[in-house]
């Protein structure tokens, strides 16, 4: 735990490798660690390695099943890598699972967006917001720190911000 942990404060000073061999040690150690996978997927995707980031949050709930936050974050990357549609079973089960998933409503509201449901969307952006106020300035940080290694999901991301922005201000 103490190397996940250890990962994680790495992570969010934008020390995306050294987060790496942090959470490959924690699993190492515990090799049934489904957070750690979840974690190390995470830095993964902001190196732009969206392969290996997948099959890190499939181990997470191969190991886990009912882990809603695998679910949450694997519905976030293909939602971000597309084909967006994928990414709607995984949104589901995660809400299922736990209903206070801000990033599983904006990713899903994304989604109702760009095939047409607007008021869907906008549903979805607003639940987002309300389980966490501080969202949007969360995913411009996590955006920035993924632009010069993957540029391509750099935009997609901002993109997806800008919905949110806009769609959570609709009264």
């Amino acid at each position: 735990m103490a190397y996940n942990n250890r990962g994680n404060a790495k992570l969010a000073l934008g020390q995306q490798q050294a987060a790496i061999t942090d959470y490959n040690r924690a699993i190492e150690l515990n090799s049934k660690f489904a957070t750690a996978y979840i974690n190390r997927g995470i830095a993964k995707f902001e190196l732009g390695q969206n392969s290996a980031a997948i099959v890190d949050l499939d181990r997470s709930i191969i190991l886990n099943p009912i882990f809603a936050e695998a679910y949450s974050n694997r519905g976030f990357l293909k939602t971000i890598i597309g084909p967006e549609l994928n990414a709607l079973p995984d949104l589901e089960r995660s809400l299922k699972l736990n209903a206070k998933l801000s990033d599983s409503y904006a990713c899903r509201g994304f989604i109702k967006e760009i095939t047409g449901d607007r008021r869907g969307a906008i549903l979805d952006y607003k639940q987002a917001i309300a389980h966490n106020p501080k969202l949007i300035k969360d995913w411009k940080k996590q955006a920035e720190s993924m632009k010069k290694y993957s540029p391509a999901s750099y935009q997609r991301y901002q993109q997806m911000i800008q919905k949110l922005e806009a769609g959570s201000k609709i009264s």
